[in-house]
């Protein structure tokens, strides 16, 4: 599966939706875990700095950089990104399990505006 880039740009305090986002990385094993048993993602932040952009859920307020998040398919309307405290870039990774195996890690780059 090739590596898919897309840039996805918000303000410092602005949340971004990442079904959309993972639909478009991983097609074909949405496709195929229509026919499997639970599926899943995980998200990964690549930002560093401490006044990146970052994942957030009701669960977790501030996920730390560096580390995978699991994500049922039932909650994955409840992941979001928050844009850095800066303007700036930083790559962050999403993947999706079929029931089988996981996609590749795919990139997206987060372009935070002030």
């Amino acid at each position: 599966m090739p590596m898919l880039e897309r840039e996805v740009s918000v303000g410092f305090g602005h949340h971004v939706d990442l079904v959309p986002i993972v639909a478009r990385a991983s097609r074909r094993s949405l496709k195929r875990s229509a026919r499997l048993a639970r599926p899943a993602y995980q998200f990964w932040d690549g930002g560093s700095g401490a006044s990146s952009g970052y994942f957030w859920t009701p669960a977790n307020s501030h996920w730390a950089a560096g580390i995978a998040i699991d994500v049922s398919a039932a909650d994955l309307d409840d992941v979001w990104l928050r844009g850095g405290a800066g303007t700036g870039t930083e790559t962050m990774y999403a993947r999706s399990f079929d029931g089988i195996d996981w996609s590749a890690w795919h990139a997206f780059v987060l372009t935070t505006i002030i």
